[in-house]
């Protein structure tokens, strides 16, 4: 008996069993699994630029995938792109996704069609095709106003689209007859092309027209005011980077014997190898290589930096007869301003740091370098240029290193090796130094009487065992503040060792604490992307040379800071702005708050 009561039990679990409903497992995945599709040059020159990498996003199956390929390329040169029959496509699929055929070298001239099954086991028939398309930007990048020699302040908004020129008292009889200045979007033109002056009173808007023919307007408000700044520093939110290039790209090759160094002069970014070449220029608002500066007279370019009044200083490196030439036309060949008869032995010219005007106060400091076989070096010399008369050099030791130094008595070596990274503070020796040398990557206050170096802020602590190596420092005021970048050179870039820039607010030195990568002095911090290919050096590297420089705009409203990088291969700009934006915002606020109160009167 019992064991038929069992049975009918289990007879009547099964019954319930089958009388439900199946239950279904949801697929792994809702997304179409296939994000996007990227193609890159199977040969000639562009087979080996790393920005030549051209992406679509998949957002449906339904239609064609369109892999968009820029009518020229780079797009601020004419190299016209004509021929994309043989570009490798890649894709970036979820797992468990499958395209037949696989992808390998595509004609993007012909719809290439393939069967695609996603993370759920569903077939699509899609095609992969390439279009070579007219730019279609049509930005105003920079724009600048003047009257009779005077610059106006011009505030570019391009987030709304305005321009804002404020003139004085002064210049309001001049703004009939203005010159302008702009830079457009690559292959743009624009409704002020061609003229030879602007009136500021009738100019409402300008149109700018893209490569492909699409407009943009810009709405121009000119009046007589003084733009409102933030009270201290830059303004929150204003950080913008205006460019990345590669560095070979715009034909700086990756060689051990680059040591690179960058200088702004009028509306050019100055670079210059280090390396026996001469210096490039780069439009350094938007980047475009210009020329090559031509040097006459025996200038030779080892190192490049400039002054705070517009001025540029070209220096040689030798351990012979130093000289320092300046130049505030790129065009003119540049005058001596200093020479200094080197008989210790070791070279000059690896750098050259300054604060100040050429033709008035100024510090200009320079390290001696290391020599193979012999030592290296703990030794700067300086010159202090009073009224524009320059004084006679002096030589001092740097000390008070914290150590243990891997140099046997020495703390630095070469440029390429073990480098020196450091600037002035002011325009007086005593105002101090920045200083960092490898490996201990600590940076320094040098006591500008003693010489002697205290610790303002710690090692990395975030980088790991192998970090960068401090190469560059770079020290300006700007609106009420002082910032210092510092640049850290990926040595071993095969190892993940990139390189980094740091900006800090060191208005206030005392009393400073933390690490280079943490301390609330720390304010922005950015890690380019690499375009790193393998080098022939210990982790990857060639040489991990670079230098990063800040630069104030003439009207206070900007600060540039500008970076390149030898083992990583880039080129980088950077903007920030002390502009108040709450000013309008609130203005903008009590205008309508008031025209509301007025309607209401009438009203009643």
């Amino acid at each position: 008996m019992k064991t038929n009561i069992k049975l009918l039990v289990a007879f009547v679990a099964m019954a319930m069993v089958a009388c439900q409903e199946p239950y279904e497992v949801p697929p792994t995945t809702t997304s179409i699994g296939i994000h996007s599709v990227t193609a890159t040059f199977l040969k000639g020159p562009l087979s080996t630029n790393a920005l030549a990498k051209f992406t679509t996003d998949v957002t449906s199956l339904e239609e064609d995938i369109v892999i968009p390929i820029p009518y020229y390329f780079p797009e601020t040169s004419n190299d016209q792109i004509t021929d994309i029959t043989q570009m490798r496509v890649e894709a970036s699929m979820d797992y468990n996704c499958f395209l037949e055929p696989g992808l390998v070298v595509l004609d993007l001239t012909k719809r290439n069609e393939f069967l695609y099954t996603d993370g759920r086991g569903e077939q699509h028939n899609i095609v992969i095709r390439g279009e070579i398309r007219k730019l279609s930007h049509k930005e105003i990048v920079s724009l600048s106003v003047k009257v009779e020699g005077s610059q106006l302040i011009t505030i570019l908004d391009k987030e709304n689209k305005v321009i804002n020129i404020s003139y004085t008292d002064a210049t309001e009889p001049l703004i009939g007859a203005c010159t302008v200045k702009y830079d457009l979007s690559p292959h743009a033109t624009c409704s002020l092309d061609g003229l030879e002056s602007v009136d500021l009173t009738t100019l409402k808007e300008i149109v700018v027209t893209a490569h492909d023919g699409t407009t943009q307007t810009y709405t121009v408000v000119s009046q007589n005011n003084t733009p409102k700044k933030v009270p201290y520093g830059y303004a929150a939110g204003s950080e913008e980077e205006l460019w990345c290039l590669e560095m070979e790209g715009i034909g700086i090759p990756c060689v051990e014997t680059n040591n690179q160094s960058l200088a702004v002069l009028d509306d050019y970014l100055v670079v210059c190898p280090g390396n026996g070449d001469a210096p490039l220029l780069l439009n350094k608002t938007t980047g475009k290589v210009e020329k090559t500066m031509t040097l006459s007279g025996g200038v030779e370019a080892g190192y490049v930096c400039n002054d705070d009044a517009g001025n540029l200083l070209i220096c040689n490196n030798t351990d012979a007869t130093f000289c320092i030439w300046r130049t505030s036309d790129i065009d003119a060949t540049p005058e001596l301003l200093l020479s200094y008869d080197n008989t210790t032995g070791y070279p000059l010219g690896g750098a050259i740091k300054m604060q100040g005007d050429v033709d008035g106060n100024a510090l200009i400091v320079a390290p001696f370098w290391g020599v193979e076989g012999v030592g290296g070096q703990n030794n700067i010399i300086y010159w202090h240029i009073t009224e524009g008369v320059v004084s006679e050099p002096a030589i001092q030791a740097i000390t008070g290193f914290v150590g243990p130094v891997k140099w046997g008595a020495y703390y630095w070596w070469f440029p390429s090796n073990a480098p020196l990274a450091f600037t002035p503070l002011g325009t007086r020796i005593e105002d101090g130094l920045l200083l960092s040398v490898y490996d201990e990557n600590i940076l320094y206050l040098v006591d500008g009487t003693t010489f002697t170096c205290s610790q303002l802020l710690g090692a990395y602590t975030t980088l790991g065992e192998n970090p960068p190596i401090n190469r560059s420092i770079s020290a300006k005021h700007f609106n009420n503040a002082r910032y210092v970048a510092l640049y850290t050179a990926g040595a071993w870039p095969d190892w993940a060792v990139f390189s980094h820039i740091y900006l800090y607010d060191m208005t206030t030195l005392a009393g400073m604490s933390g690490s280079l990568d943490d301390t609330a002095a720390l304010k922005i911090h950015v890690e380019p992307d690499s375009f790193f290919k393998q080098g022939g050096g210990t982790g990857g590297g060639v040489a991990p040379t670079g230098d990063v420089i800040l630069v104030p705009s003439t009207d206070g409203y900007y600060m540039h800071l500008y970076c390149i990088d030898n083992n990583n291969r880039w080129i980088v700009a950077y903007q920030v702005d002390c502009i108040d934006d709450t000013v309008e915002e609130e203005e903008g606020a009590e205008g309508e708050g008031s025209e509301g109160a007025e309607s209401g009167t009438e009203g009643e």
